[in-house]
């Protein structure tokens, strides 16, 4: 559970912070241009990949225990523990969730910033590759097979 929900807000971070880095250079440019440093320059776009990497934990925590009962939860009810007991490890499995993710997704965009943003204080736009080229893709495939076929002649004692 731990794994799942902290992918999920790596991958949604990490997204949205590439995406936004690529798009608004412009902005990011002109603040490193007026004398910002990084960080200034890009606190608002960190600050908002976290929130959109955060908000699908922050939304099924909010409806936990009102809208729906979670499966721990009824699993332990029905296994006969006591609905409180039930409910406090629910809410520990919540928190363990949601710290895993923030913690995850605060990396994750972290890494984006330092891969992004140099020390000479310069936006590095050419290190976001937005489309793979199909010629690229073809010539990986075709090393995997060539590896193959040379593994399995190795095996066969060509």
């Amino acid at each position: 559970m731990l794994l799942g929900n902290a992918s999920t807000a790596v991958a949604l971070s990490m997204n949205y912070a590439l995406n936004s880095f690529y798009n608004e250079s412009n902005k990011v440019e002109l603040y490193l241009a007026f004398g910002a440093t990084r960080w200034e320059a890009s606190k608002p776009t960190i600050k908002q990949a976290l929130l959109v990497g955060l908000l699908p934990t922050l939304n099924s925590m909010s409806l936990q225990g009102l809208v729906s009962i979670p499966g721990m939860t009824t699993g332990q009810i029905l296994a006969g523990m006591k609905p409180l007991e039930a409910i406090k490890y629910q809410q520990i499995i919540m928190f363990l969730i949601a710290a895993s993710a923030s913690l995850c997704s605060l990396g994750a965009t972290l890494v984006v910033y330092w891969v992004l943003l140099d020390r000479k204080h310069c936006l590095r736009t050419d290190r976001v590759y937005k489309q793979v080229d199909i010629n690229v893709v073809k010539g990986i495939k075709y090393l995997w097979t060539k590896l193959r076929t040379w593994i399995r002649m190795r095996r066969r004692g060509y």
